[in-house]
Parts: C-alpha cells; structure tokens; sequence
C-alpha cells in the first residue's frame, strides 16, 4: 500500500458453494505519509538554443509522492571536477523541465534531479547524468 493514500475495502468470503457477495465498502483507511521511494526517471539534459541548458524529467504521478509538498529539487554543476552544485527547487509536480539560460556553449554538466515532500528526501539517491549546453551550429558547418 501506498504512503499517504485512501482504500477502502469490500470482502468476498468464498467455500466449496462458491463466493458470497461483496460486502459494503469499509471506512475509509487513510495510510501515513513517508518521504517518496523514487526520483523522476528519463532525467536528461541539452541545450535548445547555443547558450542554455535544459534539463527534462519525466513528472511523478501523484500517488508517488507519498506526502504534502512535493516538489523536485534539480541540480547542476559543469563537469570540470571543480564547481559546485547549483540548486533550484520547482513546486509544481506537474512542471518536467528547467531551462538555464546563459551558459557556455556545448559544455558538460553534471544532472541529477531528486524528488522531496514535507517529510523529506526521496529514500535512494538521484541518478547523476552527463548534459550538454546547447550546440553553436556554425561550428559544424563545412566551408568549401
């Protein structure tokens, strides 16, 4: 059973006659809340234009964020082994990408993209990708 959710419950007895009928419904049974048991799965991330980077996610459906408050929590770093993380927290669950404008074109990051609710971090670790900024397109283009 879900964290943070509401069942409730019929029962069928059954015997060598066969199964009885329903029951009525139970009460409602509501579960307590815990942090989520997942990130976002299909994190990734490149540019759109040369000089952003866009970060995608796939949303998490409402019966996995097993509290109130949910949000997602996305950080980035360049891949140089030296910079730090930068980190912007987006509260609409249903949002699936942040764009960061002014970047450096082409250049590697470091992606992960963790899912929170008021009662915490997800229990596993975000999953760390490689993106890229965007691709100047004139450094392709062949001269004749």
């Amino acid at each position: 059973m879900s964290p943070w959710a509401n069942y409730t419950f019929r029962v069928i007895a059954r015997n060598k006659i066969g199964p009885s009928l329903p029951s009525t419904h139970s009460k409602v049974c509501t579960t307590p809340t815990d942090v989520p048991f997942k990130n976002p799965d299909n994190v990734r991330g490149h540019g759109r234009t040369p000089s952003n980077l866009v970060i995608h996610w796939t949303p998490m459906p409402e019966i996995d964020h097993n509290s109130p408050k949910f949000r997602y929590r996305i950080q980035w770093k360049p891949d140089d082994g030296t910079s730090n993380w930068e980190t912007v927290t987006i509260r609409d669950w249903r949002t699936n990408e942040f764009v960061i404008e002014n970047q450096p074109t082409y250049r590697p990051y470091l992606i992960r993209v963790r899912a929170v609710n008021e009662k915490g971090e997800s229990n596993v670790a975000p999953t760390e990708l490689r993106g890229y900024s965007g691709q100047d397109g004139t450094k392709n283009t062949v001269s004749s």
